[in-house]
């Protein structure tokens, strides 16, 4: 798996880069397809590192290919693999326009979820939640800007606060929608009519306060529109 083409399911904002994660079509028991998370050896992807040559900025539903160098595991990141963005690049191969990325979500839902988002056995899953509400919130004195979920899978439900989204398409889509107001709240109604049937990636964030934190790194649907991302404002 050393030159895979991957479909990238998660581009998103960490404290300190960016992270990237995706399905190769490597068959996997509980997860239908291999999730990888290119990882540079001693520092966190920025955002040169997902740039293309022409300029443009890796998104979600990019079909890429990347030169995968050694597993690199750090429980519960059991997928990442180690990439080298200032020798080999990630080649754009095409890209999966957001319906039929919705069908290819519905037929590679995650088997076991609860490994992720229960046990933290690992760190990446692909769900399509029971019901889920959105918001987000601009300070509009400091300018923080938060976008958070909340959801229901099954047995889990990540509770009334919900958990943080750092997908990057998903939280400029929100600065549109709110068009310069400072909070937004959609049910799960609400975002269904705008944009049908939501599938999630979720992760499992590096440690933080002692713990690892889920997080919502990709949102896919088939009514989701294409947005511009402000790289000054992630």
């Amino acid at each position: 798996m050393s030159n895979p083409d991957i479909l990238i399911l998660a581009v998103t904002r960490m404290r300190a880069g960016v992270c990237v994660a995706g399905m190769t079509a490597m068959p996997d028991p509980v997860s239908q397809l291999r999730w990888v998370r290119p990882v540079k050896l001693h520092s966190p992807l920025l955002l040169g590192d997902i740039r293309y040559p022409d300029g443009a900025l890796m998104r979600i539903g990019d079909i890429v290919t990347w030169r995968l160098g050694a597993a690199r595991p750090d429980p519960p990141h059991v997928e990442d693999m180690l990439v080298d963005p200032v020798r080999d690049r990630a080649r754009f191969l095409r890209r999966q326009d957001t319906e039929r990325r919705a069908q290819f979500c519905a037929k590679h839902l995650d088997r076991a979820p609860e490994d992720v988002l229960l046990r933290e056995t690992r760190s990446l899953c692909l769900v399509r939640p029971n019901a889920v509400e959105a918001w987000w919130d601009c300070d509009p004195y400091n300018g923080h800007y938060e976008a958070r979920m909340a959801f229901r899978l099954g047995g889990f439900a990540t509770g009334e606060r919900g958990v943080a989204v750092t997908d990057l398409a998903w939280r400029a889509l929100g600065r549109v929608w709110m068009g310069g107001g400072a909070r937004l709240h959609l049910n799960d109604r609400a975002l269904r009519a705008r944009l049908g049937d939501l599938y999630l990636t979720v992760g499992i964030g590096r440690t933080f306060e002692r713990r690892h934190w889920p997080l919502v790194v990709g949102v896919h649907a088939a009514g989701l529109p294409e947005v511009e991302i402000d790289e000054a404002a992630l």
